[in-house]
């Protein structure tokens, strides 16, 4: 795996560390689900616990919820970068975009000539 400068000294991922392109789309993450979850959980036990079941939700929900929301994941790949700032020029996820990298590798099947004669 090879990181670029921006990686590691910004934390912000401009390069592929597995395919070293630089095509990326941001996306939540799923565990927001999970810090859901937590909130709801320490909010239904609140009344029993004394109310410290509801801050540990709140905790949990600010964790996974709020602290980290987005990652950025590789069109090529599907390599997952969390726990890094995002780039501004990476943006959602683009149907368009991966249609004509679907084509480009479709184009490069098919113009192979395996003809072994």
């Amino acid at each position: 795996m090879r990181y670029t400068h921006s990686h590691l000294s910004l934390n912000q991922v401009d390069a592929c560390a597995v395919c070293y392109r630089t095509d990326f789309y941001v996306r939540d993450d799923t565990r927001r689900v999970a810090g859901m979850i937590l909130l709801l959980v320490g909010l239904g036990g609140a009344y029993f616990t004394r109310w410290i079941s509801l801050l540990l939700g709140g905790i949990g929900f600010y964790w996974y919820s709020i602290r980290y929301p987005k990652i950025t994941i590789c069109y090529h790949c599907y390599a997952k970068y969390r726990f890094c700032r995002l780039n501004p020029e990476h943006q959602e996820y683009d149907v368009k975009k991966m249609e004509e990298f679907e084509r480009g590798v479709r184009n490069d099947r098919s113009s192979r000539d395996f003809n072994l004669e």
